[in-house]
């Protein structure tokens, strides 16, 4: 004899737990999303770091995926529990937990990237002041800017931080950055190598020279001087078109890497001039030079020691212009210098 099918039947659901489980389901998602937003609030005016944002985001998205579970089966449970006293209006509520669970880890995840992006990028530009504002602080006191790595140790740290926590957009642009500074920072070093060198060796008087070896080797000391200033002159040229095509090449539209590179590209003309100072100082001190040669052994000194010209009037007329053009162009790049931190 045959016998006719029946649906199975549905979840028990005594006692009316089935709309407990609906309102649960319904509960959980809510609660996860105020103690996120109340959380994140909280980091924002602390100031949390990089780190701290995503423990706590970590935090937070493993619970998110409990309180989810947690709803999911209670929707469920309300689903399907049609064999009580509220009746099919519990399909509503169980839908509803459902849809509430699911957009709980969407809009968990998107926020907690977001919060950890814009840490990163506000720590960033923090390192980024605080070099800026140090730079300025040692050219008041002295009134130039030297070369000095411990200056930029706390931006190294930061693109070292951010660079290596993925490979995300912020940590392509973070290496590149990095990259950057690491060249800029060689070829300004070596650079100061050689001034300090050349300064050293006292190339603008004449009577510390015993030989014409030692002539040579000022005028050797000057050719690296000029080397280094004319490879950091064409890097800082070049910078900019560089830097935006590694931006590009790492994923970052073109729009928004011209507009990366605008701050530094603004400022170029400026440092060009600012190199610009020391290839006129470096031809002034080499004619200096050319002047000595041509008359070895002609000069001479003051009563207090000072070299005091040569023999012959026209040429110490000629090497003091040269000493006065020198000094010239050292000022105007101080002042080059001062317009370059007020914009920064």
């Amino acid at each position: 004899m045959s016998q006719s099918l029946k649906a199975p039947p549905p979840f028990p659901a005594p006692g009316g737990f089935g709309i407990y489980a609906a309102w649960l389901g319904i509960a959980t998602p809510l609660l996860a999303v105020g103690i996120a937003a109340g959380t994140g609030y909280w980091m924002q005016q602390r100031g949390a770091s990089v780190e701290e944002t995503k423990a706590v985001f970590g935090i937070l998205g493993m619970l998110a995926f409990g309180f989810t579970l947690l709803g999911f089966s209670c929707s469920l449970v309300s689903f399907f529990g049609k064999g009580d006293r509220h009746g099919n209006g519990l399909v509503a509520l169980g839908v509803l937990g459902l849809a509430l669970n699911g957009g709980l880890i969407g809009t968990g995840t998107v926020s907690g990237l977001r919060a950890v992006k814009a840490r990163s990028l506000a720590e960033m530009q923090a390192a980024i002041d605080e070099n800026n504002a140090r730079l300025k602080q040692d050219f008041a006191e002295d009134g130039s800017i030297d070369f000095d790595p411990s200056r930029a140790e706390r931006m190294r740290q930061v693109l070292d931080k951010v660079g290596n926590s993925g490979n995300g957009l912020d940590a392509h642009i973070a290496r590149t950055m990095r990259e950057f500074l690491d060249d800029l920072e060689k070829l300004a070093a070596q650079h100061k190598q050689r001034s300090d060198t050349l300064l050293g060796a006292d190339p603008m008087n004449p009577l510390t020279l015993k030989t014409k070896a030692d002539l040579q080797m000022r005028r050797s000391l000057l050719a690296e001087l000029n080397r280094s200033n004319e490879a950091l002159a064409s890097y800082i040229k070049n910078a900019p078109a560089m830097f935006e095509e590694k931006l590009t090449a790492g994923g970052v539209s073109e729009s928004n890497a011209k507009k990366f590179v605008e701050g530094f590209a603004s400022k170029q003309e400026l440092l060009l001039k600012i190199r610009d100072c020391d290839r006129r100082m470096a031809e002034g001190m080499s004619a200096a030079l050319t002047l000595t040669e041509q008359h070895w052994e002609q000069w001479q000194a003051d009563e207090q020691g000072a070299f005091a010209g040569f023999s012959d009037a026209a040429a110490t007329t000629e090497y003091f212009r040269l000493v006065e053009l020198i000094q010239t162009t050292g000022s105007e790049q101080v002042e080059l210098q001062g317009q370059y931190l007020k914009e920064l």
